[in-house]
């Protein structure tokens, strides 16, 4: 399914790839169940195996900090609903991993998780998961889901987002401005409005005599 595509994304290590999700109470347990079943049937492994959907991490540290992370929101209250170990063995492996009822102030509301774990907030109305989303500290990409698309599109006029996708991943495409708000960084790259990142604007005032 998309959601386990997007939080995946090489590894679940992309400034891009889905890390909060955001779930209308009506359709959270189903949508869990979908994404559990998604997450535990991807195969783990050597990257350079065809047959492999998920790799190591970029260095063990960057696993052990993920695995601490994951730890701290479980402290904290969060539930572990698939994955959550961190395997034995070389390679900085870690297992796709789904953390539920995360709230802010936890860890993996508040910061990223640079690996393939995923959080789960169950939300109420569409008025308010856009103010959840909002209280993140990031606003690089956002991805709204619904059958509503005109719904949607009114939605994403509120996100604090660089980029808002609807019915689709965040993604990267040359066509298009790419760049974030908030800690997510400034500017853009990529499309017409990158290219004018690159190159100065000059002033010339004339007063005709």
């Amino acid at each position: 399914m998309a959601a386990s595509q997007a939080r995946t994304l090489n590894n679940g290590q992309s400034c891009i790839a889905a890390k909060r999700f955001l779930v209308a109470t009506e359709v959270h347990d189903e949508f869990l169940a979908a994404f559990s079943a998604a997450m535990s049937a991807l195969s783990v492994g050597d990257q350079l195996d065809p047959t492999t959907e998920l790799g190591p991490l970029a260095r063990r540290d960057l696993r052990d900090e993920l695995h601490d992370q994951v730890s701290r929101t479980l402290f904290a209250g969060g539930r572990l609903v698939v994955g959550g170990g961190r395997p034995e063995g070389p390679g900085a492996f870690y297992p796709p991993t789904i953390l539920a009822g995360v709230q802010p102030g936890m860890t993996a509301f508040d910061e990223e998780l640079f690996g393939p774990v995923a959080a789960v907030t169950s939300g109420g109305t569409a008025a308010e998961l856009v103010k959840l989303a909002n209280r993140s500290p990031y606003g690089l990409g956002a991805s709204i889901w619904t059958a509503d698309t005109e719904r949607a599109e009114r939605l994403a006029q509120d996100l604090d987002s660089g980029m808002v996708f609807v019915n689709g991943i965040v993604k990267s495409d040359s066509r298009l401005p790419f760049g974030g708000v908030k800690a997510s960084g400034y500017g853009r790259e990529l499309g017409a409005q990158g290219i004018r990142e690159f190159v100065n604007v000059r002033t010339l005032w004339v007063r005709r005599p």
